[in-house]
């Protein structure tokens, strides 16, 4: 399967330098391929003998959920799974990328996006949704997602993306406006930056949605503040401990001298210690602790 290992091939037809050059962390990025292109990646028969792998449901893995009205479980039986999605609900299958072993399709993908990216993927997900019905309400991600749709077709309503500080407030707002329409199918990837609204429903009349997620939470220039405190936390005067309430006794001049430290350490930061922090951040995909029979799931 080339597109676990090629990034210019998954990210088709643009190419990885193009896609990181212009879209990553801007604009969502429909990447249109073969229809038998993520075959290898899962499919139906393979999501259903996971389910039946012994043990596989046992902690929590798999869950339901529905958009209207919300609701979310774990389920642990598989006649349960499908009993709801008889109902309109969807299948989540939590991590899977840190659930089988590194030649697991799914763990080879995520590990040829974190080389580029320079993170593992800090969520991931499988998503089997019913024909026409919607896997999740109106939100946004934190993380920039890459989604690979392997069966059916799902028709995403993007919105325009909130800026960094307003990550934290709701989507479900009047006044957010709409963008654009994209519909994906089978072999088909879809990226969407984190901050950017989205709506999702499955297509009508199409059979069973299957998709597969990995989220990326970016480093944001918030990391330099970590830095700083790793200094600070060497430095005698700011590692001491504050003195107990009532915290008004604390002299005036005491919290000036402990400010004015913590700039000079500011100060004496440089680019090549930022750059060893970057170094320090990369992270290879991570390492699978799976269970066995977890591993045998992923490649039934």
């Amino acid at each position: 399967m080339q597109c676990a290992t090629d990034l210019d091939e998954l990210l088709r037809p643009e190419g990885a330098d193009r896609f990181f050059d212009a879209w990553f962390g801007r604009e969502a990025y429909r990447g249109a391929g073969p229809a038998d292109r993520f075959d290898d990646v899962l499919s139906l028969a393979r999501l259903d003998a996971w389910l039946r792998q012994p043990g596989f449901m046992a902690d929590g893995v798999v869950r339901m959920r529905r958009a209207e009205p919300f609701d979310q479980r774990r389920v642990r039986q598989v006649e349960e799974v499908y009993a709801l999605l008889a109902e309109g609900w969807t299948l989540q299958v939590v991590d899977p990328h840190r659930r089988f072993g590194p030649t697991a399709p799914l763990s080879r993908i995520a590990e040829t996006l974190s080389r580029r990216i320079g993170r593992a993927p800090s969520v991931s997900a499988v998503f089997l949704t019913p024909a026409g019905a919607a896997g999740s309400r109106r939100h946004h991600d934190r993380q920039d997602t890459f989604t690979l749709q392997l069966a059916g077709t799902k028709r995403w309503r993007l919105f325009e993306q909130l800026s960094p500080e307003l990550l934290d407030m709701s989507s479900d707002r009047p006044d957010l406006r709409p963008t654009e329409d994209v519909e994906i199918g089978p072999g088909d990837l879809l990226y969407v930056p984190r901050g950017m609204p989205h709506q999702v429903l499955a297509g009508a009349g199409e059979g069973l949605s299957l998709s597969v997620v990995f989220g990326f939470t970016p480093l944001d220039w918030t990391a330099l503040t970590g830095l700083l405190a790793a200094r600070a936390a060497a430095t005698p005067e700011l590692a001491a401990a504050m003195p107990p309430r009532p915290w008004t006794a604390l002299d005036d001049a005491a919290i000036q001298a402990r400010l004015d430290a913590l700039a000079a350490l500011a100060r004496s930061l440089t680019v090549a210690d930022v750059r060893r922090m970057l170094d320090d951040e990369r992270l290879a995909a991570p390492e699978s602790d799976a269970p066995p029979h977890l591993a045998e799931a992923a490649a039934a």
